[in-house]
């Protein structure tokens, strides 16, 4: 034991070993005691643990203060330089060997809500009152600490939780002790958490917020309340209010479930995904803490179940995963179908999903807003969506979804940002290196005096110069092709008569390389990467009028199109493919020549008539034509991009010239864009130059698009071009400005930017302390910060690990938490002692909030999230509520500030008190729109509601202030 006369001999003077052994200063003096100080101070916190654990909490106030107060003395006398010995180790520690790891978060109760008294739920002695805080300390399913930990690693296995103290560290092993373990029963009665002890019933999916722990299961969905010592139980058909008796302390136990109570039933089960997220203006419950809305992904849609108890069930599909896009909006990806990840607003009301959604991001049918990387959905996270080949990060554009910013990652390429209606993203592949473009691998597709060189089948046959099958009976034309694997091919053909159905395989008639697809009449193409020396390209069609036809088939090694689109460029020459700078993953393509250019053929994409376009890409050529499009008869192209004359040049041929900025051999930003008839040149994020013209149609039948050279092989580029991009619509400056940010970062020494390990994403998590994702594969873990890719964990990285097969993980701070095929890890970064202590502000209670949503015609819509209105209470709500049409210019300039006074009796509905109120006078432009405050009783909510104008998509914001007076409850905003 510590004692104050100990301490007190640590003093700040000469240090002299027979006068003054406790001595600081002088000559021996750091080097004697300063080791015997910190173990004193160790020592004396030991005794504080021990205080805490098993002396009565408040006799033991005053041995505690004054081991603090000479602590912090000790602390004021240690010099510069010495306060690396107060700070936490780095961890790199097995916590578990186990196989069937369900699931793994860090629980940071940091991020949690603040009680009115502006405290922590879980600080020192605050829960004392409950079951779990009384237990006996030192057992098998708990640990030596009573409080819950202030940073908590929660592994659920199959049937079993287990809690760890990130910050309490084991003395001989180093790593976080137990703090708590929830076991399987003993009997076939379910435990607190609703296992039993019949294998029939395991874990899928858990969470942590608010002192609330969610677990997810086969068939239930538990909430257990470690500030209130409650547990709430749903399945598909009822509600349980929990256990009889019900406590946490009893969880070892099988105790059964209570009898139903009223209440909304989840959409299905088994539960496989919940995510919790408080909402503004959320109750507080009886500890004080607001209440989370809970959206829960089941094989029988997805639910939100909102604090009052009121639950909106989404229906008509299985769904694997759900995520918050914000306080008014959700993404849900569904098991199987066409790999959807569906958004929506925060639903109030139990509606089919052909209903609730508002769009698709996907690369299958429907209202696409923007296409993800592909392969089979695995997972969602906020502002990420995770596939079976990838990645895809996404910026919503919240008044047009289909305006806003998708970047695909793989293993192999980044993109960078597609902004919107993306056409083509080029040179984004990290192969380095030379490369010779091959010749053309087809033999006779011209077809100008017969099929040879093809494998006719059905009722194939040479017809005036063309292949036709097809109409009265099937058909079809394959060829088999020498190809290098791994390498990417651009197959452009000219399809008449009737659609043709286009194939690639690594055997005759197989589609395992390119599925089948429908080409329509007109220039088409489409590439696939090899996965065998020889590949087989079929095009065919069935017994559907008219006959198909096919001609000018040729068949090129190419620079992959990373776009949705999937039409790449065929390589010319040999260009040579270096990194941007040492050890980045970005590649400058250069090398160009007269000669040594990519080249796309006639694509009917990049046609957008006299409408809105923009290229953008990364060069450091000071010199000649970057990119351009156009035919021979047009030399200098009718789009081009170039540098000259110590400047950049963006033109339309026969409109305008819009010029400026500095050519640099530094890796350089162009955004070229046409808006509203005007062009734009940005350079980096800085408009440099604008031109009026007349508004030329771009649309050109026979327009090749080319990259290194000018379409007549002059004026080649005198340095690397890369990432480069164009598509339909413009960019808005907020968009440029965010894609000159990220991207800039991948053009330094070193930056990171590519999948490590495996395009098989898990498990995504966003981490709200920094923004960093985490991105578990099959392979190991990666975290980006935006568009970087910041940290790689593997074996290697995760030494007390032994798998790579990463299942799951969590990122919170600096503690990574890692679920593997064989154990649960963590990995906690080195922090200073007072980091560890220090806890996040309290949310602002009373200042209202903003709720947002879109119209698009005359239709009314509630803005989301609404304003809940709880029994015995009353509620003044203001809204100010303004409105904008999308786009460079509003049109409308809607403006409405309303009050209205609401009550709601014990059991009763929601009701308004005189009328709505307005405040001031409205402004408008088109006198149908309109906003106002509207009831929903079904919800028991007010709601802003707005009316748009006719074939206008307008953004509305309503900004609420709200003033309760309740019996019962309170609310956090």
């Amino acid at each position: 034991m510590t004692t104050a006369s100990d301490l007190r001999a640590i003093n700040g003077d000469i240090y002299n070993p027979s006068t003054n052994p406790g001595g600081m200063d002088g000559p021996g003096g750091m080097e004697a005691n300063f080791p015997r100080a910190l173990a004193l101070v160790a020592q004396g916190l030991d005794d504080m643990a021990t205080y805490l654990s098993q002396a009565n909490f408040v006799a033991a106030q005053a041995s505690i203060a004054t081991v603090y107060q000479l602590c912090q003395a000790l602390v004021a006398q240690i010099t510069t330089g010495s306060t690396s010995a107060l700070a936490f180790p780095a961890v790199d520690k097995l916590l578990l060997s186990a196989t069937d790891i369900v699931a793994t978060i860090v629980y940071d109760t940091r991020l949690d809500d603040r009680l009115p008294d502006g405290g922590r739920w879980n600080e020192p002695g605050r829960c004392a009152h409950l079951s779990w805080h009384a237990e006996t300390l030192g057992t098998s399913t708990r640990g030596i600490k009573r409080d819950f930990p202030l940073v908590a690693l929660l592994v659920l296995r199959a049937t079993s939780l287990v809690i760890y103290d990130a910050l309490d560290l084991d003395p001989t092993t180093g790593g976080p002790r137990m703090w708590m373990t929830c076991p399987a029963p003993t009997s076939s009665s379910r435990n607190i958490l609703g296992i039993s002890n019949t294998g029939s019933r395991v874990f899928t999916t858990a969470a942590a917020l608010n002192g609330r722990l969610y677990v997810g299961g086969t068939d239930w969905l538990c909430e257990v309340n470690f500030a209130t010592d409650r547990a709430l139980f749903r399945t598909s058909s009822d509600v349980f209010s929990g256990w009889i008796p019900g406590t946490i302390a009893q969880r070892a136990a099988g105790l059964g479930v209570s009898s139903p109570m009223a209440g909304a039933a989840i959409a299905g089960i088994p539960v496989n995904f919940v995510r919790p997220r408080v909402q503004p203006g959320a109750p507080l419950d009886q500890a004080g803490l607001p209440i989370p809305t809970i959206a829960v992904a089941t094989d029988g849609g997805f639910s939100v179940i909102h604090p009052t108890g009121l639950v909106a069930n989404i229906t008509g599909g299985a769904y694997a995963g759900v995520a918050f896009f914000g306080a008014g909006r959700l993404c849900a990806f569904l098991a199987g179908s066409d790999q959807r990840f569906e958004v929506g607003p925060l639903p109030y009301s139990t509606m089919d999903r052909a209903v609730w959604r508002q769009g698709y991001y996907n690369n299958g049918a429907g209202t696409k807003l923007l296409a993800h990387i592909g392969g089979t959905a695995t997972a969602v996270a906020l502002g990420a969506l995770g596939t079976t080949t990838g990645l895809s990060l996404l910026v919503e554009d919240e008044a047009n979804p289909a305006n806003g910013l998708i970047a695909h990652v793989a293993t192999s390429f980044a993109t960078g940002w597609l902004p919107g209606d993306i056409r083509l993203a080029a040179l984004c592949d990290a192969t380095t290196g030379s490369i010779t473009g091959s010749g053309d691998l087809i033999v006779n597709g011209r077809f100008d005096a017969d099929l040879s060189g093809w494998v006719a089948s059905g009722n194939a046959a040479w017809v005036g110069g063309v292949a036709q099958f097809g109409g009265a009976a099937y058909g079809g034309i394959e060829q088999a092709l020498t190809t290098v694997v791994g390498q990417t091919y651009l197959v452009p053909v000219t399809v008449g008569g009737g659609p043709v159905t286009v194939s690639v395989g690594t055997v005759a008639g197989a589609t395992d390389v390119y599925p089948a697809t429908n080409l329509p009449v007109g220039a088409q193409a489409i590439q696939f990467t090899a996965t065998r020396t020889t590949t087989y390209l079929k095009f065919y069609k069935g017994s559907t009028t008219p006959a198909g036809t096919v001609d000018e088939v040729s068949c090129r090694l190419a620079v992959a199109d990373r776009s949705y689109k999937g039409k790449g460029m065929a390589i010319y020459g040999t260009p040579q493919r270096n990194p941007v700078a040492t050890g980045a993953e970005v590649v400058l393509w250069s090398g160009w020549a007269s000669d040594a250019y990519l080249e796309q053929p006639y694509n009917s994409d990049l046609d957008v008539g006299t409408g809105d376009f923009w290229i953008a890409l990364w060069t450091t050529a000071t010199t000649g034509s970057l990119i351009e499009r156009g035919t021979s008869g047009l030399p200098t192209g009718l789009v081009r991009l170039a540098a000259s004359g110590g400047s950049y040049q963006f033109t339309v041929v026969d409109s305008a010239t819009a010029s400026g900025g500095v050519t640099s051999a530094t890796p350089t930003l162009l955004v070229a864009q046409r808006v509203g008839g005007v062009l734009e040149l940005w350079v980096n994020d800085t408009r440099v130059g604008s031109a009026t013209g007349p508004a030329i149609n771009t649309n050109l039948a026979g327009a090749v698009t080319r990259i290194g050279c000018a379409i007549g092989g002059t004026s080649p580029a005198s340095g690397g071009i890369a990432m480069v991009r164009w598509g339909a619509g413009a960019l808005s400056p907020a968009q440029i400005r965010r894609v000159y940010r990220d991207e800039a970062r991948l053009m330094r020494s070193d930056a990171k930017c590519l999948l490590a390990g495996s395009n098989t994403v898990t498990a995504l998590d966003r981490d709200p302390l920094t923004d960093r994702l985490l991105v578990c594969t099959g392979a190991g873990s990666n975290i980006f910060r935006d568009l970087n890719r910041a940290a790689y964990h593997s074996t290697s990285t995760i030494t007390s690990s032994t798998s790579n097969s990463h299942k799951g993980g969590s990122l919170r701070g600096g503690v990574l938490l890692i679920g593997t095929a064989a154990q649960a890890a963590a990995l906690i970064d080195a922090l200073p002692g007072k980091e560890a202590i220090l806890t996040a502000g309290p949310r602002p209670v009373g200042g209202g909030f903003v709720a947002r949503g879109v119209t698009t015609d005359v239709t009314p819509l509630d803005l989301a999230p609404r304003v809940l209105v709880g029994e015995r209470e009353t509620v003044l709500v203001e809204a100010r509520i303004i409105g904008r049409v999308y786009g460079a210019a509003d049109t409308e300039r809607l403006s409405y500030v309303r009050r209205a006074t609401y009550c709601r009796d014990a059991g009763g509905n929601v009701a308004l008190q005189g009328s709505v109120q307005t405040i001031g006078t409205d402004t408008e432009v088109t006198s149908t729109a309109d906003a106002t405050l509207a009831i929903d009783t079904a919800s028991q909510t007010v709601s802003a509601r707005v009316t748009g104008v006719a074939s206008k998509r307008i953004r509305w914001d309503a900004t609420f202030t709200i003033t309760r007076l309740s019996e019962e409850t309170s609310y956090a905003a």
